[in-house]
């Protein structure tokens, strides 16, 4: 992760030695600014050991300047993740003692609700930035349980499992390419971290004859890296 890091910010520094001398002083608008991306989490630590998989997902955010120089900048992020589907085949028993086949499909999802300062320095064409970051995670996972019934036809029941909300911290370092006038080609990494975390093993899920779910829960930290690439709108 470090390594990352600090490429990615020699990259940013020799980018922005460049916008100081050659930046474009063309109309780009620096207001409010509203964006989308898809984003891949890589998990960090222990976090990395024990997560089976990688959050993929989207995330929208807005900023708005703070002050008359536009130099800070104050903004929100929601941002969706999953950690994909687990499906296993189960047996069970019905109210007559008739055994019944179906498919049980477990996920879990994350969500990220943070709050940021921006410092972009430049108003042109080439923006970059970085963004000290707090906010909230959300872990939830969940069972959905299909039932092929005696007469053909399927019962579906869905089962929480279990539900985390933590806090996390973190930074971010990013990169706004001019694409026209008002709209950016967006692209940024965000290091968080955060406490620690009991979720659902999803390997570990079965259901016995009687609908009876046993699982095993992990614990661990939450310290994640999340490249990100989108568009970004300023009005």
């Amino acid at each position: 992760m470090k390594r990352t890091v600090i490429i990615f910010s020699a990259v940013l520094c020799m980018i922005s030695i460049q916008s100081l001398a050659q930046n474009s002083s063309g109309n780009y608008a620096s207001g409010i600014n509203v964006s989308g991306h898809v984003q891949l989490g890589l998990p960090q630590n222990e976090f990395k050991e024990i997560l089976n998989g990688y959050p993929a997902g989207a995330g929208v955010s807005f900023s708005t300047p703070m002050g008359s120089t536009g130099l800070l900048r104050l903004g929100g992020e929601f941002a969706w993740n999953t950690l994909g589907d687990e499906k296993t085949l189960v047996e069970l028993y019905d109210d007559a003692s008739n055994i019944l086949g179906g498919d049980m499909t477990s996920t879990t999802n994350v969500r990220n609700y943070l709050g940021y300062v921006r410092v972009m320095p430049f108003k042109g064409r080439v923006r970059p930035y970085g963004d000290v970051i707090l906010g909230l995670r959300s872990y939830k996972s969940e069972a959905n349980i299909e039932v092929d019934n005696v007469n053909g036809n399927y019962s579906s029941t869905n089962i929480d499992l279990i539900k985390e909300l933590k806090s996390t911290y973190g930074y971010a370092l990013g990169l706004n390419f001019a694409l026209g006038n008002n709209v950016f080609l967006d692209s940024k990494v965000q290091i968080l971290r955060g406490g620690k975390v009991t979720y659902v093993d999803q390997e570990s899920l079965e259901i016995d004859v009687n609908g009876d779910i046993n699982y095993s829960l992990q614990v661990s930290d939450t310290d994640i890296v999340i490249p990100q690439v989108g568009l970004s709108v300023y009005f």
